[in-house]
């Protein structure tokens, strides 16, 4: 592919390099990045004159905004964390024109396009809620923001497992709040907690002791081409510059295919080690950004591999056991009954060509955007849907032919 050499070696092999010794930057990306873009990571005294800016549910502030007139307020978030960023904050169902106290409200209908209604009156809030979302989204951009703190469980704010309720039926915590859900739209790339996730991720045991500063200005194309060249003649200096650049973006990249802090961090340090070691290929066809982004998409790509790997792994030792203590008839519908359907979709998923097996990954596992998809894979949107479908209809086929083959197994017996 064209500005990209070799991306998928640089996540392999020795990371020895002379980046260690001058940057220190192998033991400080990652958490340098959290730092800045999600506010992760130790939190020493603002001295800029502008903290970075951090959306929030008002609520969580203390702010009396809940449907009831009361709060939810987070003392690590509203004591701590507010002496060292610029909190924005947002309530989308008093700014839509609720009220407070109000009825409350609840995510009706299905979870891929659930109904935003009251539940005694059943008054639908859906529209007016997302021209709203759409409008504050906008001007939300125009702020700057660096992270979002959103109310985990509000049908409004909630990112995962809000309650959904059907026609029919037990509700499930499978939705996201209509005005969460147009943010990320809106931001793919920006990072996001919730109140739960930041008693574990905003601590200063994740620190490394750097000072948080504000958002690095863009490097204009003439000052990146600087950088590059300099850094591809051993410039440490220059190196470090591309990545206070980038740090943040190659973080949020990754994280959003892994879902999994930790991993994050190691790929994120993965990638600008294995980044400095390849400048001597990169050969400037293509943008700096997309040739690095493309060694951290391999790299988590990697990193799922590797996930895949344990699991299958994990699955053999369960079988081992089942055959020490079961007959074989019993083994065999043991072992059917042990493999979840998750397992099983994802054991398929591990069998498809690559070329299909990744446009999945990255589409219904990772979330990803069809535009994010095409810069990652250097494709045209129209291929990418076109390896959609035609792997969504090869996976369907794979697991009706096992079920067909199971329940004639299961008859027979």
């Amino acid at each position: 592919m064209r500005g990209v050499s070799n991306d998928v070696a640089h996540c392999t092999g020795d990371h020895s390099s002379p980046i260690n010794n001058r940057l220190g930057a192998a033991a400080l990306i990652a958490d340098h990045c959290l730092t800045r873009i999600s506010c992760f990571g130790s939190l020493p005294t603002m001295t800029k004159e502008r903290p970075l800016r951090i959306g929030i549910s008002r609520c969580l502030l203390g702010d009396q905004v809940r449907y009831d007139g009361g709060h939810k307020r987070d003392p690590y978030l509203a004591d701590v964390l507010s002496q060292h960023v610029e909190w924005v904050p947002v309530c989308p169902e008093v700014e839509v024109g609720l009220g407070t106290p109000r009825e409350s409200i609840r995510l009706w209908g299905f979870a891929e396009s659930p109904r935003l209604v009251t539940i005694i009156t059943r008054v639908d809030h859906t529209s007016a809620m997302i021209r709203f979302s759409e409008r504050r989204v906008s001007e939300l951009e125009a702020l700057d923001l660096s992270g979002y703190v959103f109310k985990e469980g509000s049908p409004s704010c909630g990112v995962n497992g809000v309650r959904v309720y059907p026609r029919h039926g037990r509700s499930t915590r499978t939705g996201i709040g209509l005005f969460a859900r147009v943010f990320m739209k809106h931001f793919p790339l920006l990072s996001y907690l919730t109140e739960s996730m930041s008693e574990r991720l905003l601590q200063p045991t994740h620190g490394i002791g750097m000072s948080l500063t504000s958002a690095i200005p863009s490097f204009t194309e003439q000052e990146e081409a600087h950088f590059v060249s300099a850094s591809k003649k051993g410039d440490h200096d220059a190196f470090a510059q591309l990545v206070q650049q980038h740090q943040r973006r190659v973080f949020n990249l990754v994280f959003r295919m892994l879902q999994q802090y930790e991993e994050a961090n190691e790929v994120t340090q993965e990638t600008f080690l294995a980044a400095w070691q390849g400048l001597p290929t990169f050969r400037g066809e293509a943008r700096f950004s997309t040739w690095l982004y493309r060694i951290a998409y391999n790299c988590a790509l990697k990193q799922l591999e590797q996930r895949k790997r344990d699991r299958a792994i994990q699955l053999e030792v369960q079988a081992e056991q089942i055959v020490s203590s079961t007959s074989r008839e019993q083994r065999v519908d043991a072992e059917l009954e042990a493999r979840a359907r998750q397992a099983l979709v994802h054991e398929h998923l591990a069998n498809l060509p690559a070329k299909y097996r990744i446009v999945l990954v990255l589409r219904h596992l990772q979330d990803m955007t069809y535009e994010e998809m095409a810069e990652i894979l250097t494709m045209p949107i129209g291929t990418i849907k076109t390896h959609l479908f035609r792997a969504r209809n090869l996976l369907k086929e794979r697991i009706e032919m096992f079920d067909r083959e199971r329940n004639t197994r299961t008859r027979g017996a």
